[in-house]
């Protein structure tokens, strides 16, 4: 998870049992990332797109299906920008 928010510039630091953002040190802008195969992931990430500045490309997109297959369909709803 830290090395795909850094990808799109949170200052992330990992610990054994913790993920620290530094949201004052973090300046969000879109980046090319991957989910890992991980349906938590692809959400996370997707979300932190919404505040990035720029276009965000989440590879391994298509993983949310697994527990939320309109999870694209509600971000749109909402009005993101939301290509598949």
């Amino acid at each position: 998870m830290a090395t795909e928010l850094e990808k799109m510039g949170a200052a992330a630091t990992e610990e054994e049992d913790a993920l620290i953002v530094d949201g004052d040190a973090s300046d969000l802008r879109g980046a090319r990332v991957t989910g890992y195969d991980d349906h938590r992931i692809v959400m996370a990430l997707s979300i932190a797109a919404l505040v990035a500045d720029g276009e965000t490309t989440v590879e391994g997109a298509e993983h949310v299906d697994v527990s939320f297959p309109a999870f694209f369909d509600v971000l749109a709803d909402l009005g993101a920008a939301v290509e598949r």
